[in-house]
């Protein structure tokens, strides 16, 4: 119940931060939010996506299979988050 308490307040937390700091009105804040939301559930399919496409192709890949596919030079992750402080 603990863990339930400390996110609770973590959340609210920055959801302070985010009024305090940016010009949005309180009607304001369901795009970034939602946004953010979307951008998290968009990584996580594709990171499973590509774990399984990896597991299942063993071998070298055909040609014309990953033509559309461009790999990330960096992954995005938390700790990028984490220092511009969001």
């Amino acid at each position: 119940m603990s863990n339930n308490n400390e996110i609770t307040k973590r959340l609210w937390e920055a959801a302070d931060q985010l009024r305090a700091n940016s010009g949005l009105k309180y009607s304001q804040f369901a795009r970034p939010i939602l946004g953010l939301i979307f951008l998290r559930y968009a990584d996580y399919k594709f990171t499973r996506a590509q774990k399984e496409l990896k597991k299942a192709s063993k071998a070298e890949p055909e040609k014309g299979t990953m033509d559309a596919y461009i790999p990330r030079r960096k992954k995005i992750s938390s700790l990028d988050f984490q220092a511009k402080g969001v």
